[in-house]
């Protein structure tokens, strides 16, 4: 497992991330163009005082222009650059988001839609743990890996908020149909890899949980869909908790499956009762 030091959870939102960028990028150029300008003022003012002849006017103007012009191209390539590592930034931040979050948050507030609403109205909420969860259906699995002499690898360090609102067995049914899609695609001695991840925390305290599980299958390599009746039981159920069920497939290498939930956060207030000082005592 990654050490949890060395990958921290991003909690802003995108935005703020791309507004300090380019907050960022516009004081390096202010900084560059500040260091520019006074590096060519004195170029400038050697170059008069070495050409300040009325003979040697013309040149003097011709060697002022060439530096400013150079000053423009400093200036300018590290600014271009800056302009294309911030829309990459954008980019990337926008994939790395859900549409589940993209459709909430394109709605102005947290309200869903009939539909979404009735979805919700179906499913059993209740503060769940989703590392424990998780971790217990990787134990019910672990004889069945073993007895298949599978590599399972788990890793949750990204997590930092595990307690959610959600609905527990649609969840675990989730998790369980992932494993076992994994466990049969997988060859005997092979390997199964799953990952839950934690992104940003919106302003409405809704994260985004994502769960990976991949395998070194290859005999179903020939499905880009990875059209089982595990993946779409699951696509499913994703769906009905306004998530979203990706699948990918690497031909000779193995498969991939990836959940994400837009779930609400649950931050219990740190208990101080126990360490604080006694008001009767002398």
């Amino acid at each position: 497992m990654s050490d949890p030091k060395e990958s921290k959870t991003p909690k802003t939102d995108p935005k703020y991330v791309c507004a300090g960028a380019s907050a960022c990028l516009a004081l390096i150029g202010i900084i560059i163009y500040k260091i520019c300008q006074s590096k060519m003022n004195i170029a400038i003012d050697n170059l008069r005082s070495y050409y300040g002849s009325v003979d040697n006017g013309l040149f003097l103007t011709q060697q002022e222009y060439l530096l400013r012009q150079a000053l423009l191209i400093s200036i300018l390539i590290p600014v271009i650059a800056g302009v294309l590592l911030l829309i990459a930034l954008f980019i990337f931040l926008d994939r790395m988001i859900p549409a589940s979050y993209k459709k909430r948050a394109a709605n102005g507030s947290d309200e869903k839609t009939g539909s979404q609403k009735d979805k919700r109205a179906k499913l059993n909420e209740k503060k769940t743990d989703l590392i424990q969860l998780i971790g217990k259906v990787v134990d019910s699995y672990a004889p069945r890996m073993e007895e298949k002499k599978i590599t399972f690898t788990v890793e949750d360090d990204d997590v930092e908020e595990p307690v959610v609102m959600c609905d527990a067995d649609a969840v675990e049914s989730i998790v369980k149909k992932l494993i076992n899609n994994a466990y049969r695609s997988a060859p005997e001695g092979g390997r199964v890899y799953m990952a839950l991840k934690q992104f940003y925390v919106s302003d409405e305290g809704y994260g985004i949980y994502e769960l990976t599980v991949e395998d070194d299958g290859t005999e179903k390599s020939e499905d880009p869909a990875l059209s089982g009746a595990d993946i779409d039981d699951a696509k499913e159920i994703a769906e009905s908790m306004d998530g979203e069920l990706e699948t990918e497939t690497v031909k000779g290498v193995g498969n991939g499956v990836t959940v994400r939930l837009d779930l609400k956060v649950v931050r219990e207030e740190t208990k101080h009762t126990e360490n604080a000082p006694d008001e009767n005592a002398d």
